[in-house]
Order: C-alpha cells, then structure tokens, then sequence
C-alpha cells in the first residue's frame, strides 16, 4: 500500500502486542486510519510545495529571451519552462551535442531594444491563438468547415506576418544582438547553427 497502511499494522502489532489482543477489528481498523492520517498531510504539503515550484520555474523563464533554445536560432522568447526543454535535450538530442547545447542554452542578462521583445510577444500571442483555433476545429469537415477553414487559414496567415515582422525586426537590430551575443556567450554560433562542423 503506498500510505504503509500494511506497515502501520506490522508497527501496531509488534509494538502493542497485548494491548492489540484486547481490541476488536474495527478498533484496529480505526487506529490504523488515525496513523495514517500524518502521512497523508505530509503527502499533501509535499505535493504543494512542488507544484508551487513548478509554478515559479515558468514564471522564470516563459515570456524571457534565451540564447540557443534551439541550435539553429541565436535568440528566442521561451514558450515554456526552460527545465522541460533542458529535460528534451538530456533525453533525446546527440550525446554529442548535448553538453554544448546545455551550457549555451542561457537567458539574455543584458538590454535589447524594446521593439523586439514586442515583436516576440506580438508572435507568440498570434501562434497562440492560432493553436487554439487548431484545437477548437481539429477536422474541417461537417457543419462548420467553412467557419473552420476560414478560421484556420486566417489563423495561419497571421502566423506568417507575426514571424515575418519579427525576422525583420531581429534583422534591423542584428548588429545590437549580434555584439550582445558575443559578450555574454562563449558559443561556435556561425550565424545560422552552434555546431558549424556538421
């Protein structure tokens, strides 16, 4: 049993040996119940504290820039916690890669203009939106296709404005970027990956 309920019973029997002897089974049943209790509200605070945890890792690192989320982009807006895509990388990418991967993967410690962080909010609110259209009309068939299918494909052109108008924004501001970049990583970036050599 995951709560001991077996090894309160054991502790019980062993421990009060006599005294278990005097009492009926509902009597034991109900002791058991009462040591188990404490367990439970320990179970309980230990799962608030971590998802309490969880919930300030996102706030840390969702809606910030980092350097080499992925290996082909310099600079990205994280989606999510930073801890599940540290997690993706130890799990599924090259052993290789890995270490370089992680130990450049960092957030941006300096000031970038204002217009780009906008211009990652701005893409990042499009494709969420977009997303739930996605979720909402998972197949354009029936009743509503038209509606759907207006939706998903309005939905996805706003997608490709909102990433063009960023790509543009990160081009107009390359040079700042670029020599930020250069002070606070120590990265192969060859402008277009962080593994140059193949």
């Amino acid at each position: 049993d995951i709560f001991g309920y077996s090894d309160n019973i054991w502790w019980l029997r062993h421990l009060y040996h006599d005294r278990l002897q005097r009492l009926k089974p509902d009597q034991i049943e109900a002791l058991t119940r009462e040591l188990i209790k404490p367990k439970m509200m320990y179970l309980l605070i230990l799962l608030t504290i971590l998802l309490c945890l969880a919930l300030l890792e996102r706030k840390k690192s969702v809606g910030k820039l980092f350097w080499h989320i992925h290996h082909d982009q310099l600079l990205e807006m994280a989606t999510e916690p930073i801890a599940r895509r540290k997690t993706h990388i130890r799990r599924y990418k090259p052993v290789g890669e890995r270490k370089t991967r992680l130990r450049c993967l960092r957030p941006v410690k300096g000031t970038l203009p204002g217009e780009i962080i906008e211009a990652f909010r701005v893409q990042a609110g499009v494709e969420a939106r977009y997303y739930e259209v996605l979720d909402m009309y998972p197949d354009i068939e029936g009743f509503d296709s038209e509606v759907g299918l207006r939706m998903k494909t309005g939905g996805y052109v706003d997608c490709l404005v909102a990433k063009q108008n960023l790509q543009d924004t990160l081009q107009k501001y390359e040079s700042e970027i670029n020599r930020l970049h250069d002070e606070e990583c120590d990265c192969f970036w060859n402008g277009t990956t962080l593994f140059p050599g193949g």
